[in-house]
């Protein structure tokens, strides 16, 4: 409902309407709209009783009406923004390909979204214990928290669902409300494809290096034996022993 009272505000009678709200973002809140009333009392002063009566009857009636109606579309478009701001956002939220969860001041997660679902094993699970869904010390947050730090990175290991993930996971303390005693963030990158990458392009990199280096390796071997081949090439053709040449040529073709 919509309450009213005529106070004073900087030396001026003003009538106020008071109307409460909430919204996802302020869980209580008050619109106030105020109207100075000097309109109402120069026109009081300027006809008699009976209009005076009459007029303030009717203007009261159609400014309420009137602001009644403004307040009312205002509230209803404040509503539809709302409405169309907390889609697209959760739309991009839900829709990212980055795991985000929000976990309160008493290990409570209060926001968790599908891709963080996915890398969890879990669903439905706003509402729950943090320690519950991410069971094991890779995802634990007491460290993070005792530590004093504002934020850190980590990548680990982590088994869910029957895979194993490598995962770069950064953590962030934030504060929602001057009277709590904040929240973690925790963002998780699912690193799998990219460190599989990285192993792939080593492993290209050692073999190419191991190719340059048999590569090196057989010229060095390579010209000492052609050498040693064209000698013997020439004892066997240039040169004719004077004594046992079978035994002379079955030398040189061992050495061949």
């Amino acid at each position: 409902t919509v309450s009213s009272r005529v106070l004073d505000f900087r030396s001026d009678r003003v009538l106020e309407l008071a109307k409460s709200f909430a919204t996802p973002q302020y869980e209580i809140g008050v619109l106030r709209v105020g109207v100075s009333l000097d309109g109402y009392f120069a026109l009081s002063r300027a006809y008699n009783w009976q209009i005076i009566i009459l007029s303030v009857g009717l203007l009261g009636l159609v400014s309420l009406v009137v602001l009644n109606a403004r307040s009312r579309r205002h509230r209803q478009e404040l509503t539809q923004e709302v409405s169309r701001i907390k889609s697209l956002t959760d739309t991009i939220f839900e829709q990212m390909r980055v795991g985000i969860a929000a976990i309160d001041d008493v290990g409570v997660v209060r926001l968790l979204n599908r891709e963080a679902e996915a890398i969890l094993d879990v669903s439905h699970a706003e509402g729950r214990a943090w320690k519950d869904i991410a069971a094991g010390p890779e995802l634990s947050l007491d460290p993070f928290l005792s530590s004093g730090q504002q934020s850190s990175e980590a990548e680990l290991n982590w088994r869910a669902g029957g895979r194993s993930r490598e995962l770069l996971v950064a953590r962030s303390k934030v504060r929602y409300d001057d009277s709590s005693g904040g929240a973690v963030v925790v963002v998780m990158y699912d690193i799998t494809s990219l460190k599989k990458y990285e192993r792939d392009a080593v492993r290209r990199e050692r073999l190419s290096e191991m190719g340059n280096l048999a590569a090196g390796v057989a010229h060095e071997i390579r010209n000492p034996l052609n050498t040693i081949s064209i000698a013997v090439q020439r004892l066997a053709t240039e040169f004719t022993p004077t004594r046992d040449p079978e035994e002379y040529q079955g030398f040189t073709q061992k050495i061949r």
